[in-house]
């Protein structure tokens, strides 16, 4: 029975890993508690900069 629930399981992981992928930032502040604005503004700063070093 724990290979049902392993596979069921990773099947989860494998969903909520590609609704992530897909997901709007803003969006993760209603699916992820604790996640404020202020946060994914921050993250997209750090985004940005990473971006401007890569070039």
């Amino acid at each position: 029975m724990e290979e049902g629930s392993d596979g069921g399981g990773m099947m989860n992981s494998e969903m909520l890993s590609a609704m992530l992928e897909g997901m709007p930032l803003r969006q993760m502040m209603s699916f992820i508690p604790g996640v404020k604005k202020e946060d994914l503004m921050n993250f997209v700063k750090l985004l940005k900069t990473a971006e401007d070093n890569y070039e």
